[in-house]
């Protein structure tokens, strides 16, 4: 390091701050990663009104994880249906292609959504959340 420094000093000033940056930024440690959230697929089909913790009702039986980095709920190919939500936080929701309407329903229910949001962009069928959607 004592030659970089002493390089730098021969430098014009605006060469040797950016010499100088560059080389501090060589010494910070590489950032890691963000894990990615894993879909978890609605896969009930009855087209009845069903809750979205149960997890009987998720493709694997496992409901998403109440957590807001996890997972996120996937509504797929299955027909619309009435789904009842309770108090919890998923990473986000996704309406794939092929989705039926979806109504999330719960009147004292919040279901928090992580950075995931709400992407709709790849169904033509109109959804509806008649439940408290803070996001996160």
């Amino acid at each position: 390091m004592p030659s970089l420094c002493l390089s730098i000093l021969r430098l014009p000033l605006s060469r040797a701050r950016a010499t100088l940056s560059l080389a501090l930024l060589a010494l910070l440690p590489a950032a890691s990663p963000v894990a990615a959230q894993t879909a978890i697929p609605w896969n009930n089909t009855t087209g009845t009104a069903t809750a979205f913790a149960t997890g009987a009702n998720w493709s694997g039986g496992v409901a998403p994880a109440d957590s807001l980095t996890a997972n996120i709920a996937h509504f797929g190919t299955t027909p619309g249906q009435t789904v009842n939500v309770a108090t919890r936080g998923v990473a986000g929701l996704t309406f794939g292609s092929g989705a039926g309407s979806f109504a999330l329903t719960g009147s004292s229910s919040v279901l928090t959504l992580g950075a995931s949001g709400i992407d709709t962009s790849s169904t033509t069928a109109s959804s509806q959340i008649a439940a408290s959607l803070p996001l996160a």
